[in-house]
């Protein structure tokens, strides 16, 4: 148990960064979830214009997170063994940390809500060999090189556990981690909250789906809304999906999609309508959208739609960036697949490779962050045309933004499209009428222009289409 010192020590953290808190919660830029180490030391930044980073350290088959400030300044990032800060050296006493890095998704790091420079990380063993864990890091200590709280080190929770591990802000700000129990039906979620003693975490489960008794690999992860909660079975070929109490933390009404041989990956849009399930395989590589706006179990199954990624390209881990693009772990492989329009249906979605080569083999993983940073509300089109079959189709991403807008042209020509975009005020700051033939993406820079609202008016032949947008 927590010591009357150690309280005494907490408390007068707590005084202390109680208006950092504030500041922190209320910052524009956020940028916790900028800075991906994975595979085989290779790293990449994908806040705005992805660059790569050759400066990282961590080795890992699979498991990876990361965290850092709003501002994008790197902080302290893991493999499940091992934690390193932001100047890629050991924190003091982050050494034989009990995740594995073999793992599907071995390790998680969140903010602690009372105390903003210290970090939780959570961590899961491998084929449930262990139970979920925490370890508290003071990115504080030793001139903020950071320091493992030798009283808060691999402090088991509950176990044993899966190789699985998400997380997700509730609507007041505060944060849900959940882990699956192993070769059971248990959903364990734990909210981080308000003034909290590590110590005073008490477990919600719920008994609720599948039993994996093949193992425990495979992905689990949020929809960034936090409203719906999924997980792959591997060994099982099945993948489940259930909704999630923002308020209670209890999982239920759990539906289990079959005939998913080789599942592994998993992943939602970022506007939470989408999800996508990798397959691996003899003939069976491929990446998989369910529409999970419909409204029955059939529908969502029947809603199925298959891409087929180029040869040699092997699926596995998915994560959603800020820009709402999700990116593909290819194993084998020094780069990663992209889905630029992941929250478009079907037979419209883009992928291709990510532009720039990691130059170092990526292998199964891909970090894993609270899914709540990648939440995006869209904007509700204003359509003006009777047929509003291609009008309807273009979409418009990231927004929010920095300002760097794309353009999905949809089932639209590009070479017959005319933009224009207006302030709040009406004024007209921008317009385009000339663009290649066929080209399918459309970029807009409007970085320029001051953070606000901003109307997007898109004319087609069969329809005006005008949407809301936001620069940060």
């Amino acid at each position: 148990m927590i010591t009357h010192t150690k309280k005494e020590h907490i408390i007068a953290y707590v005084l202390l960064f109680v208006l950092t808190v504030l500041a922190v919660n209320n910052a524009s830029a956020q940028s916790q979830a900028a800075n991906w180490y994975l595979g085989n030391r290779s790293g990449l930044n994908i806040k705005e214009t992805p660059y790569i980073m050759e400066d990282g350290v961590l080795v890992s088959d699979g498991t990876c997170t990361s965290y850092s400030e709003p501002d994008g300044e790197l902080k302290i990032y893991s493999n499940g063994q091992t934690i390193w800060n932001g100047k890629h050296l050991v924190v003091t006493n982050g050494d034989n940390i009990m995740g594995s890095s073999n793992s599907s998704q071995g390790t998680l790091m969140i903010k602690m809500p009372a105390l903003p420079h210290f970090i939780f990380v959570f961590t899961t063993g491998a084929n449930g060999d262990d139970s979920l864990r925490y370890t508290l890091v003071d990115i504080a200590a030793f001139s903020h090189l950071g320091q493992v709280d030798p009283m808060h080190k691999n402090i088991a929770i509950h176990g044993p556990v899966e190789e699985k591990l998400t997380a997700v802000f509730d609507d007041n700000g505060d944060v849900w981690v959940v882990a699956h129990g192993y070769q059971t039906d248990e959903y364990i979620a734990i909210k981080l909250t308000g003034i909290q003693y590590p110590e005073d975490i008490v477990p919600v489960i719920s008994h609720a789906g599948n039993i994996d008794n093949l193992g425990g690999k495979g992905c689990m992860k949020f929809s960034p809304d936090g409203n719906k909660i999924a997980r792959t079975m591997p060994f099982q070929n099945k993948v489940e999906y259930a909704n999630f109490d923002l308020n209670t933390g209890v999982v239920s009404n759990v539906n289990t999609i079959n005939n998913m041989s080789g599942c592994y990956g998993l992943e939602f849009s970022s506007y939470s309508n989408r999800m996508y399930v990798t397959t691996q395989g003899v003939d069976q590589n491929f990446i998989h959208q369910f529409d999970i706006s419909k409204p029955t179990y059939n529908e969502v199954v029947s809603s199925k739609h298959s891409l087929i990624p180029p040869n040699n390209t092997y699926p596995t881990a998915l994560q959603l960036g800020y820009d709402g693009i999700i990116y593909i772990a290819n194993a084998q492989s020094t780069t990663l697949g992209m889905i630029t329009n992941a929250d478009t249906i079907g037979t419209e979605l883009l992928y291709g490779p990510l532009s720039q080569d990691l130059g170092r083999s990526v292998y199964n993983g891909l970090p894993a962050f609270n899914q709540g940073y990648f939440k995006r509300v869209p904007a509700t089109p204003v359509v003006t045309s009777l047929n509003e079959d291609a009008a309807t189709t273009i979409g418009i991403y990231p927004n929010p933004s920095n300002g760097v807008f794309k353009l999905n042209v949809g089932r639209n020509k590009s070479e017959e499209l005319k933009l224009n975009v207006y302030n709040m005020t009406g004024a007209k700051i921008f317009s385009a009428d000339k663009f290649a033939e066929d080209q399918k993406l459309i970029s807009v820079d409007l970085s320029k222009q001051p953070a606000g609202v901003y109307f997007f008016e898109v004319n087609t032949p069969t329809g005006k289409v005008i949407k809301r947008l936001v620069i940060n």
